[in-house]
């Protein structure tokens, strides 16, 4: 009995492949994220795999741009590897659409041989990004320099332009090079979109006027929101101070953070043009004076809304930095941050978050202060003081209850000193208190 091919009731010779599940972009693109947390490398890996994947995994391993000088060994490597990403970058401007943030790190570059701009073949009058390759490659290690690097980041730089986040490192902002970098980013009108701005360097920087091409590249950026300053030795001259120059002016910064900067004499040059500046965060150990600095943001930061105060513990090695940079063995025990709390709290009417971490000399003087003109804080920490004991606050608290109704997150870890009765009184006059970490041994007020 023969069965015929067209029959309705035969196999299919042929069946039709069902298309593989796929995705949406929006979630790969969200796999991904989660992805590159763990390993960039598998995010190319994740691009090969096919065209869907190719085109959500590209931009992220673009996302950011890395031009480290650590990585890669000889004067000779270092100035092909950047010229060789120059080029590539030159004829594939779409890989130059992903880029949102670049990081670059001349930290080994010692920039001998920088005054001699002629020798290197760099023509700053014909645009400042001109050099002689042949001349640049047969540099020996110890003359290659930021001047020899700086003109091809620059160029770098006005490919993948607008970036929002740059982070600079190894930058010593009193070399030749840095000037002429800061100055062409001015000329050139460049990263004028960035919204974030991290500096990491371990130098000096001193500005004895507030016309550095430094700061002046800090006042042109019209969408700056964040800058982070870590390691940085910051000194301005006291002409600038006694003068009341602004040496930083930016209506749109919104966070300022210091972590582990010293700060020579006053930190008023940098806070007095930002009149908008809502978040302050200081970190670390620093040869400011805190007590005046703290002294002088209600006058400069009336619009402050939070401020995170934490002194890092000193060991030794700390303590050497400090002998050499700041000229004190221990920030806790030369500076009294207790008494300005209440200046701080009566000019600061704004202040929402303050968050003061391991200042051992706090006591029952600045917990006073905070309860009794600490009126609109909504968030409230106290960390690592063993002094504070809360000894006749909580008759405070009862008598004007409703001082405090506005707190609504409190803090107490490390204060090992803290009395029960004033987390008790805490409890009964703020309604909105939702939140509460006590010290170890008043776990039980936990919520």
């Amino acid at each position: 009995m023969s069965t015929s091919l067209d029959s309705p009731h035969s196999p299919s010779l042929h069946p039709l492949r069902k298309p593989s599940p796929s995705l949406p972009a929006e979630l790969l693109h969200e796999i991904f994220i989660h992805v590159k947390q763990f390993s960039r490398r598998d995010v190319v890996a994740c691009s090969a795999v096919c065209r869907t994947w190719h085109g959500v995994a590209l931009p992220l391993w673009w996302e950011r741009l890395t031009l480290d000088v650590n990585c890669l060994g000889d004067a000779k490597s270092i100035y092909h590897h950047f010229k060789a990403m120059d080029q590539f970058l030159t004829k594939s401007p779409l890989h130059c659409s992903y880029v949102q943030k670049v990081v670059i790190n001349l930290n080994i570059l010692s920039g001998e041989g920088e005054q001699t701009l002629g020798s290197h073949g760099l023509n700053i009058s014909g645009g400042w990004a001109e050099e002689r390759t042949n001349n640049l490659a047969q540099l020996p290690r110890h003359r290659l320099s930021r001047t020899n690097i700086l003109p091809l980041i620059i160029s770098i730089l006005t490919m993948v332009s607008p970036i929002r986040t740059l982070q600079l490192k190894g930058f010593n902002k009193d070399s030749l090079g840095a000037d002429l970098f800061f100055c062409a980013l001015i000329k050139r009108s460049l990263l004028r979109h960035l919204v974030c701005l991290k500096v990491i360097d371990q130098e000096r920087w001193f500005f004895p006027d507030g016309d550095h091409p430094f700061l002046r590249w800090l006042s042109s950026l019209r969408h700056l929101h964040t800058v982070h300053f870590r390691g940085l030795n910051l000194e301005f001259s006291s002409a600038l101070s006694t003068s009341r120059t602004i040496a930083f002016r930016s209506q749109s910064l919104h966070t300022l953070i210091l972590t582990e900067v010293s700060i020579w004499q006053t930190i008023e040059p940098l806070i007095v043009g930002c009149q908008a500046l809502r978040s302050l965060e200081i970190v670390g150990y620093h040869r400011l004076s805190l007590v005046k600095c703290l002294r002088q943001l209600p006058r400069f930061c009336p619009q402050l809304e939070h401020l995170r105060l934490v002194v890092m513990a000193v060991d030794s090695n700390a303590v050497s930095h400090s002998n050499t940079f700041m000229g004190m063995n221990n920030i806790g025990t030369t500076l009294s941050i207790e008494t300005s709390i209440e200046p701080l709290l009566r000019g600061c009417r704004t202040l929402r978050t303050l968050e003061v971490f391991g200042v051992g000399e706090m006591g029952d003087v600045g917990l006073k202060a905070m309860v009794q003109y600490g009126r609109g804080l909504h968030t409230l920490a106290v960390r690592d003081s063993p002094k504070l004991t809360g000894d006749g606050i909580e008759a405070i608290l009862r008598n004007a209850g409703v001082v405090e109704r506005a707190l609504r997150h409190l803090d107490m870890v490390g204060c090992s000193g803290l009395r029960g009765e004033l987390l008790q009184a805490l409890v009964e006059t703020c309604p909105n208190l939702h939140t509460m970490v006590p010290p170890d041994h008043l776990k039980a007020y936990r919520k």
